[in-house]
């Protein structure tokens, strides 16, 4: 268990918090791990508040700098031991995105995802709910999306099934109100 943390931004991004977390919960069965095999209960995150940057001239705050670089040498092994994550579960959670070289500003709130387990080379059930808008004042599109997704990483193949979208866009009056919602499905 991990209580409220927060990464501060890589220099020149200012003092602000790159991540924060209210809580976090995370286990791994021992058994399993004793006998090669990595199987992960549940993961939970609670409030997690991801802060992406791109500078005006264009470098992001996500790519932290290798401190390793030095050791290019090393070899990183190949492991293909299986892993089993009984599902993640992140709750009131959101992104931030401010782009200073285009001039744009996206965020997400009130980001929730449930998985089912996730295997390796297995398809995984997932629902996902947030609000998308602009900033402040601008137009919000409450999004609503269930699917079971089947990723191939190694390949870089990807596939959703029983794809499910609901999405509300909100439109602001200028007296701060709602002025019109267009609910899509």
């Amino acid at each position: 268990k991990l209580g409220a943390t927060e990464l501060g931004n890589p220099p020149g991004f200012g003092s602000g918090a790159f991540a924060s977390i209210k809580s976090a919960d995370v286990g791994v069965r021992l058994w399993p791990l004793l006998h090669g095999r990595l199987e992960v209960r549940r993961i939970e995150l609670e409030g997690l508040q991801l802060n992406l940057a791109l500078d005006a001239q264009g470098r992001n705050n996500w790519q932290f700098p290798d401190k390793n670089e030095k050791d290019a040498g090393v070899q990183k092994g190949n492991d293909d031991r299986p892993v089993t994550i009984a599902g993640v579960t992140v709750k009131d959670s959101g992104l931030d995105y401010v782009d200073a070289k285009g001039g744009g500003h996206y965020r997400i709130r009130n980001l929730n995802l449930q998985t089912g387990e996730l295997r390796s080379g297995e398809p995984v059930e997932f629902k996902l709910a947030g609000l998308i808008d602009q900033g402040a004042g601008t137009a919000e599109i409450q999004l609503n999306l269930a699917s079971k997704a089947a990723l191939d990483l190694e390949n870089e193949r990807y596939g959703f099934k029983d794809f499910v979208l609901a999405a509300t866009v909100k439109s602001p009056a200028a007296d701060g109100r709602t002025a019109s919602e267009l609910p899509l499905k």
